[in-house]
C-alpha cells in the first residue's frame, strides 16, 4: 500500500521524473545500430541457452536407457560436473 501511495504521489501528482525523462518514444529506441547491438548479444545467449535444453533432452534420452543404480550415479556425476561448470564459468 506505502508503495503504490508513495508511486501515485511522486509519478502521477508530482511528475518528479519528467525533468529527467520525457518518456518513452519509438523513435528514440528503434533505431538500427541498437537494434543490431541489441541482436549481437541476444543471438550468442539464445543460442546458448538453447543448446543446454537440447543437450538435456539428449541426456534425458540416454538416461532413459540406465538402469536404476547407473541413472543414479550418472546423475550424482553430470551434477557435479555441473555445479563445476556453473563456478568456472562464473570466473
Amino acid at each position: 500500500l506505502q508503495l503504490s501511495e508513495y508511486w501515485l504521489g511522486a509519478f502521477r501528482i508530482k511528475r518528479y521524473h519528467a525533468a529527467a525523462w520525457d518518456g518513452f518514444k519509438w523513435r528514440h529506441a528503434a533505431k538500427w545500430s541498437r537494434i543490431r547491438e541489441y541482436l549481437s548479444l541476444y543471438v550468442p545467449s539464445a543460442a546458448s541457452s538453447a543448446s543446454d535444453w537440447w543437450r538435456l533432452s539428449a541426456i534425458g534420452a540416454f538416461a532413459a536407457t540406465l538402469g536404476d543404480q547407473d541413472l543414479a550415479v550418472f546423475n550424482a556425476s553430470y551434477r557435479l560436473l555441473w555445479m563445476a561448470l556453473t563456478v568456472v564459468g562464473a570466473l
